[in-house]
């Protein structure tokens, strides 16, 4: 009888590990456009210095919107999961340590690249200057410690940026260069793994994710918050399989 006891207290701590199948998910969904026709097709920037380097492979499109006309994906979209409540979001075993210690933001020919990316809270941003001419990058924001910072780059230098600069928060921190100042970019720093950014189908997908309800938060932009706003919407994911949401509508109009 003791035996027995004891071996079924062993399946069922076994079971209930952290990291069983069951307990996690994935989410998958798409952002599409539902605004504006004009939002398809906007003009190329106006470039006024430096013209030399910073057209040489051709006109720097204005990226605020970037949709997809086959489909009306729209990218650069931040996606990323919320605890319903205060407290932090379970975390998969698999994604508790950080992989990679750096988060990389270039400006070749006066264009930022990626516009749109992540940092999770202990990671350094590189702030990287492959181009022939000066930089500098600006970033203001809540997630930055003091509220922001201006650094100037040289030609072919990079800077990194400690780790203790940054703190979570929903809204992402505008990135610029006074120099070029038609040069954007956008930073969003979050605490968990669960942060994404849209393709340019408009896709996104967010794995190993935490099974059960959770605010899904989406921003960009030139719409600002596109479901919910601050606080999103609540979506429930699915334990073991995938979790694939109706597609998010973007608009101009919020």
């Amino acid at each position: 009888m003791v035996r027995t006891l004891m071996l079924a207290a062993m399946v069922g701590l076994f079971l209930s590990g952290p990291a069983r199948a069951q307990d996690w998910g994935e989410v998958k969904g798409q952002v599409v456009w539902a605004g504006g026709k004009g939002a398809l097709k906007l003009p190329n920037l106006k470039v006024d210095k430096d013209v030399s380097h910073c057209l040489s492979k051709g006109p720097i499109p204005d990226e605020k919107f970037v949709i997809n006309p086959k489909n009306l994906g729209l990218k650069d979209v931040f996606v990323y999961l919320a605890p319903l409540s205060d407290g932090p979001l379970p975390i998969h075993p698999d994604l508790k340590a950080i992989a990679k210690k750096q988060v990389e933001l270039d400006q070749p020919c006066c264009r930022y690249i990626p516009r749109a990316f992540v940092l999770r809270v202990g990671q350094e941003l590189l702030l990287k200057n492959t181009s022939p001419i000066q930089h500098n990058v600006k970033a203001d924001g809540k997630n930055i410690a003091g509220g922001g910072f201006n650094v100037l780059l040289p030609a072919g230098k990079s800077v990194a940026m400690s780790a203790d600069k940054f703190k979570a928060e929903r809204l992402p921190a505008a990135v610029a260069c006074n120099i070029h100042p038609w040069m954007k970019a956008w930073l969003l720093v979050v605490d968990h793994p669960y942060a994404t950014v849209t393709d340019e189908n408009g896709n996104f997908t967010i794995p190993k994710a935490p099974a059960g309800k959770y605010r899904l938060i989406a921003w960009q932009e030139g719409c600002g918050w596109i479901t919910g706003g601050r606080d999103g919407m609540v979506i429930e994911i699915k334990k073991g399989e995938p979790t694939v949401l109706p597609p998010l509508k973007a608009t101009d109009e919020e």
